[in-house]
């Protein structure tokens, strides 16, 4: 076992150093693939199994980690990710999600990303700046991979990484049962997302991913233990933890990406969907069900708008949200999709400006019966000085099953 597990982590290791990956020319389609940037601006993924790790840090002690750098601690990262990545035979990275604990340290992690990603593997890649769940960690990553092994039944891997099967893919948007007590409020959220499982004919045991947007990071022990204690007897599903800004009587927020069975013959390739007792939004469906056999990964988006030109907050919150839809809009484009066909935001804003204006112009973008799936956190950061808003995407093609 030993020895197959370092005979495919070696050849994961050539493939990713080397730049050539039969895989990626196969499977993965990549949109504006930049060596410079060490990112695509989004990947085009064929109908293959897609795993998903777990929120990974740095392995060294809490004391050694004051130690390390940016770069170093970012290693570690990808090191370790490279290592589950090959136990689960995923050799091709379509997406990263970087989570930095502080806006300084942003500049130097973009700049080591082309070392990690030569020509023909970079992967769609998302960042946000929070507090992390060990101190002195700086930088911390979640991924998903195309996995190469003959899909099967078990949608769990290990509590490292879930397989999202073929066939129908559930995004669900964030949930939050009210409660001062964290603990009390993980508990129901995660009874609540229980029960849109079952109103989509779905089981715990299908949970791929769980994101985790929590207050304070500091309490995440309690967080993990109710996870724990729900999941007993089970295989944990892949945990992130993200900090965001909350009231107290909201701590905790919980997305979910389930495995849907085998799509229908016939069915439309998304289904924007309410569960029994939530209401339905124009700006985000509670339920997003692909049907496509494709998905499309769009890296993190950020406004390049004249802000020193533009220092009214309201002038300037406006701007920042109309150049990140436009970017979407013409990345969509670009891998064939549109608005019509979004299947999963999450947007991260940092600024009150950004969020308004996000709130505000919003609903002019999407069409109020087919809106994402989405969950929107306040966060300290979105990694980019004087910026307030990032969006993270996930989209299917306009034209493959239908609508």
């Amino acid at each position: 076992m030993r020895i197959s597990v370092f005979l495919a982590f070696s050849a994961l290791l050539f493939t990713w150093l080397s730049g050539t990956n039969v895989v990626a020319d196969e499977i993965a389609e990549r949109i504006e693939a930049d060596t410079n940037r060490g990112l695509a601006s989004a990947v085009v993924v064929d109908d293959t199994v897609l795993l998903h790790t777990t929120q990974i840090l740095p392995s060294a002690s809490s004391a050694e980690l004051e130690k390390i750098s940016a770069v170093d601690q970012f290693k570690d990262v990808m090191n370790q990710l490279r290592q589950i990545l090959a136990a689960g035979q995923a050799p091709d990275l379509v997406k990263l999600n970087l989570y930095v604990a502080s806006e300084d340290n942003c500049d130097a992690i973009l700049k080591a990303l082309p070392t990690h990603f030569l020509e023909g593997g970079q992967p769609a890649v998302s960042l946000v700046v929070t507090r992390l769940p060990i101190a002195h960690a700086i930088i911390a990553a979640d991924a998903v991979a195309c996995d190469l092994r003959a899909p099967g039944k078990i949608t769990s891997v290990s509590s490292q990484s879930a397989a999202l099967l073929r066939g129908s893919r559930i995004y669900i948007s964030g949930q939050a049962e009210q409660s001062e007590s964290l603990a009390e409020a993980t508990k129901g959220t995660l009874e609540s997302l229980h029960r849109t499982l079952e109103f989509l004919g779905r089981t715990d045991d299908d949970i791929v991913q769980l994101k985790v947007f929590v207050q304070p990071m500091s309490d995440h022990l309690t967080v993990r233990a109710e996870v724990e204690k729900f999941f007993s007897g089970k295989m944990i599903p892949p945990l992130v933890l993200v900090e965001w800004k909350s009231s107290k009587t909201t701590p905790i927020e919980i997305e979910l990406i389930a495995a849907g069975g085998e799509s229908n013959p016939g069915a439309p390739s998304m289904e924007f969907l309410t569960p029994p007792g939530m209401t339905a939004s124009p700006v985000y469906c509670r339920v997003c069900r692909i049907n496509d056999s494709k998905t499309i990964y769009v890296s993190g988006l950020y406004s390049s708008h004249d802000r020193a030109a533009h220092p009214d907050p309201t002038a300037s919150g406006d701007l920042e949200v109309q150049h990140v839809f436009a970017s979407l809009d013409r990345i969509l484009k670009l891998a064939g999709s549109d608005f019509q066909h979004l299947a999963k935001a999450t947007y991260y804003v940092s600024t009150d400006a950004a969020s308004v204006s996000l709130n505000k112009l919003r609903p002019g973008f999407y069409d109020p019966k087919r809106p994402p799936a989405a969950s929107k956190a306040v966060v300290d950061s979105v990694g980019v000085n004087g910026l307030g808003l990032t969006l993270d995407m996930i989209a299917v093609p306009a034209a493959s099953l239908g609508k």
